[in-house]
């Protein structure tokens, strides 16, 4: 069930509880794709701007 939504410009963030993170590696799996996106989403960002 989504419990929280976050919209940001053009992007939106959607919050669920279906899924419980039960140890430390899923954590930092989460985190790790997380930082992926949240990465190509500021490079895109910038060539965006400098064309």
């Amino acid at each position: 069930m989504k419990v929280k939504e976050l919209k940001i410009g053009n992007c939106q963030i959607e919050f669920h509880d279906d899924y419980i993170v039960q140890t430390e590696e899923e954590k930092k799996e989460i985190l790790r794709h997380l930082s992926i996106i949240v990465s190509n989403s500021i490079a895109q960002k910038m060539k965006e701007e400098i064309a």
